[in-house]
């Protein structure tokens, strides 16, 4: 035999989407503002720093296999570094996510 159950249904809240490639290719071009701009809104409305670090991290790989040209290679390999230790760093709990990616990006960018 069988019983019915009801099940209440968890309103899900939506939050706006950021798209986070936006970031990306502010800081490939070397767009300080809007790519701090880009972070703020997408850490405002509930991005991961994960996301935002693993998207940040492709665009970089990105650039030192396409050889670009706003950066030298020693740049990019040095902040592939950076960006790779920033992570770890954060999730052995010696800094704040949030706040050394930012870092990150506006040291990345002067």
């Amino acid at each position: 035999y069988a019983e019915i159950e009801n099940f209440d249904t968890q309103i899900i809240k939506q939050t706006p989407k950021i798209n986070v490639f936006n970031i990306a290719d502010a800081f490939a071009r070397k767009d300080k503002v809007k790519a701090w701009i880009f972070y703020r809104e997408a850490i405002k409305v509930g991005s991961s720093p994960e996301a935002i670090s693993g998207m940040l991290f492709w665009k970089i790989k990105t650039m030192i296999l396409n050889h670009n040209r706003v950066f030298s290679l020693d740049i990019l390999r040095k902040q592939s570094s950076e960006i790779i230790s920033l992570h770890h760093q954060a999730h052995k709990g010696e800094i704040d996510f949030v706040v050394g990616l930012e870092q990150f990006i506006l040291n990345s960018l002067s």
